[in-house]
């Protein structure tokens, strides 16, 4: 172990005594062997307290491994400078040191490890203090939850948060190099500047500005601009933008919205005022002003039993202050004699800061309430019914016809518009917004319209409907006078089916003439010229033979005809008294498979049948039988060359309360737009290349029509053929199911 007697120099002592380092000498153990005395003003200790000791010891614990490594280090280098680590003082403190280790092991007058070491805890300190500020600053400037950025002293941008691309939708490089006024909208760009070049001069504040985003989207922000100072001077500034568009928006929708309530109790016809807790007047429509003929600046801002001190001992004035105190509004009438003789029917409603009032002089309402009851008397004896309303269309009185027409009583009207109880199902809602928009007109006018009674049966009512109006010309109310004209609509109705039904007679006819026309008129001539070359011509020879064979197929083609119009004739004839019965739509379906069965499994075709078991309607079952039939055999004969052919039946009810059948193939299918007019023709055939007379659509449809259904065909070519059925559950002859 060295001691002080190694450096005999005076010299040499001065200097170690007096350094501000701390110099000493450690084994390659990290034990102290020479301390030099400025340890103790630094540290505390004094040099011999330290003598022997492992430096090791005094540092602190996340420090030990570094200085460890560096002990390490130095056996095989010259020199080691390491960072500052934390060193224990005599006081307990935690001292920054920094130091330098050289390796003189092999120096026979130091034969050791020589630290050279600094106290640098202030220096350490001020750096984290430092390190901690512009932590702070990027916390603020980066996770700032509005967008914060930089502009130097020109005004271009140099930094932005993460929150500014959000704002304006440009990215932290398109920003850099700009100018902010690139940014700003035109008509903001004068003001903005302003404020810019305020900063400059020191004083920080705050603006509302418009700008717009990189797609020129407009958006409304508020703006906090922050002068940067260093050393004294400005050398740019922060700024904060919050986006306010939505509270900007939210403002305007509420001024518009006060304004718009401002014009509204404006243009209220009579006389309405608010008061506070006060009982001062806060508002006055011009209406009220006009009913005193005074001025509104001399009313308000008045208390109201100060101005009228009459009126303190009124029922106006006992059911303000019970609203007051009650929170609930009221209504109520009292008479007044000034301004002038009245009967004022008071509304009183409480609010946040009073209460509000509306009134109305309704002596005159009395006055046609007499006359009112004068005409109920009179209506109240007439056959038709009688209804008034208030201007509103609410119900204040029936007489007793309108109770006998519907089966309403008086009480399950009172209040109610007549149109919620009788309209129904088929009323027609055009006619109903024809009657809406001449009761909002104002006018007298007469109406036809569908209505049901009381036990759902359906009844035609003739309507007259008269406005009444008060002296100012509102409606006050209505009176409607209604007719049963159920009889006389019925008669119209059936009018006008049998006028269809003739229609539809006279086109079969045409069609009925134009098929023997032009489907006899060839069979006969050709029949009756060969008749006519038969005696001319050698018995024994081979053309008497082929003109007979001729002259057979021309009857035997005749007879067909006369048979197919047997059926059409038969098919007309008894649609007239067309007998139905409950007929089971799967039974049907399944009888006409069976009969198809041997071509089915013949040609492998797949038959999908979805029929509710269920399934029953009023039909002819025979007509039922030959449609399917037919529809069925047709989609055997037309399919397709080129796949297996699908059949599928479906059934179902739709919303109208029709049984729909639908029928459909994967077939050759037809062009529609060719077809479509001529599909349920006699004689019409559009497949050339299978056999058939063309008479199979023309049964299916006549019979169809005469049980009261409709038939819709769909086709596209080689796609395949849908042909949609509808028949009602009930067709019982009625004209209002017609």
């Amino acid at each position: 172990m060295m001691c002080d007697a190694n450096f005999t120099s005076d010299f040499y002592k001065a200097i170690v005594k007096n350094s501000t380092e701390l110099i000493s000498v450690l084994d390659q153990a990290g034990e102290y062997m020479f301390v030099g005395a400025s340890v103790e003003p630094v540290l505390g200790y004094e040099a011999h307290e330290l003598l022997g000791t492992n430096a090791i010891d005094y540092i602190h614990k996340n420090d030990a491994a570094f200085a460890l490594s560096a002990l390490e280090k130095i056996c095989t280098e010259k020199e080691v400078r390491m960072l500052p680590l934390r060193f224990k003082a005599k006081n307990g403190d935690w001292r920054w040191i920094e130091c330098t280790i050289t390796n003189m092991l092999d120096n026979e007058s130091v034969r050791g490890i020589v630290a050279n070491s600094r106290d640098v805890t202030q220096e350490v300190e001020n750096e984290l203090k430092k390190e901690q500020s512009q932590s702070f600053y990027k916390s603020l400037f980066h996770d700032h939850p509005d967008a914060v950025f930089t502009l130097n002293t020109d005004g271009y941008f140099e930094d932005a948060n993460k929150q500014f691309p959000r704002l304006i939708n440009y990215s932290e490089e398109e920003i850099k190099g700009k100018h902010f006024t690139e940014l700003v909208h035109p008509s903001y760009t004068k003001e903005v500047t302003y404020a810019f070049n305020k900063a400059l001069a020191g004083q920080a504040h705050t603006i509302e500005a418009l700008v717009l985003t990189k797609q020129g989207k407009e958006i409304d922000i508020c703006v906090t601009i922050v002068p940067i100072f260093f050393k004294g001077s400005v050398e740019g500034v922060h700024v904060i933008a919050r986006d306010i568009t939505q509270l900007k928006r939210s403002d305007r929708l509420i001024r518009e919205q006060a304004d718009q309530l401002n014009s509204v109790v404006e243009s209220i016809a009579e006389p309405f005022f608010a008061l506070d807790k006060q009982w001062c007047y806060t508002y006055v429509n011009k209406a009220y002003a006009a009913f005193l003929g005074k001025y509104r600046e001399e009313m308000l801002g008045n208390n109201i039993w100060e101005t009228y001190p009459q009126s303190v001992h009124s029922l106006f004035y006992y059911k303000c202050h019970e609203v007051a105190s009650s929170g609930l509004p009221v209504s109520f009438e009292e008479p007044y004699s000034k301004p002038r003789e009245a009967v004022i029917r008071f509304s009183v409603f409480p609010s946040s800061n009073g209460i509000s009032v509306y009134f109305r002089d309704v002596i005159e309402e009395r006055g046609l309430e007499a006359e009112l009851e004068k005409l109920s008397l009179v209506a109240s004896q007439t056959t038709n019914g009688v209804i008034i309303t208030d201007g509103d269309g609410k119900v204040e009185w029936v007489n007793n016809s309108f109770e006998r027409l519907t089966g309403y009583s008086f009480a399950e009207v009172l209040h109610k518009e007549p149109g919620e109880l009788l309209q129904g199902v088929e009323t027609d809602q055009e006619t109903v917004a024809r009657i809406r928009k001449k009761l909002a007109e104002a006018v007298p006018f007469s109406e036809e319209i569908l209505n049901y009674r009381k036990n759902g049966e359906k009844v035609w009512f003739s309507m007259i409907i008269t406005p009444i109006l008060d002296t100012k010309g509102h409606v006050s109310k209505f009176i409607a006078i209604q007719s049963d004209t159920t009889d006389k609509k019925r008669s119209e109705l059936e009018l006008k089916q049998m006028a269809s039904d003739l229609s539809i007679q006279n086109k079969s006819l045409q069609q009925f003439t134009y098929f023997i026309s032009h489907n006899l008129r060839a069979p006969v001539a050709n029949a009756s010229g060969l008749a006519a070359l038969l005696p001319r011509i050698d018995k024994n020879s081979k053309k008497f033979e082929s003109v007979l064979s001729k002259l057979q197929t021309s009857v035997s083609h005749l007879d067909s005809i006369i048979k197919d119009m047997n059926t059409i004739l038969s098919l007309r004839d008894g649609n007239q008294l067309l007998p139905l019965e409950d007929v089971n739509l799967s039974a049907v379906c399944t009888e006409v498979i069976n009969s198809l069965q041997e071509s089915i499994v013949e040609l492998g075709v797949t038959t999908l049948v979805d029929v509710d078991t269920d399934c029953v309607v009023q039909a002819s079952k025979a007509y039922l039988h030959n449609i399917f039939y037919n529809l069925l055999l047709n989609a055997i004969k037309y399919r397709a060359t080129d796949r297996k052919l699908i059949i599928a039946v479906k059934c179902r009810q739709n919303k109208d309360g029709e049984v729909e059948i639908i029928i459909s193939d994967n077939g050759s299918g037809m062009e529609m737009g060719l077809v479509k007019d001529q599909l349920f023709k006699l004689y019409k055939r559009f497949h050339l290349n299978t056999t058939g007379r063309g008479v199979g659509l023309f049964l299916v449809k006549t019979q169809v029509e005469a049980m009261k259904g409709r038939i819709e065909v769909d086709s596209t070519p080689n796609v395949g053929t849908s042909f949609k059925i509808y028949l009602k559950y009930n067709v019982e002859e009625s004209f209002y199911n017609r």
